[in-house]
């Protein structure tokens, strides 16, 4: 697994959970 595509995920997950929140 790329460190690119590891961040995208973070990053992905983190907007996800922010969206939730609101």
């Amino acid at each position: 697994m790329s460190v690119e595509s590891f961040v995208t995920k973070l990053v992905r997950r983190r907007v996800i959970t922010d969206l939730n929140d609101q």
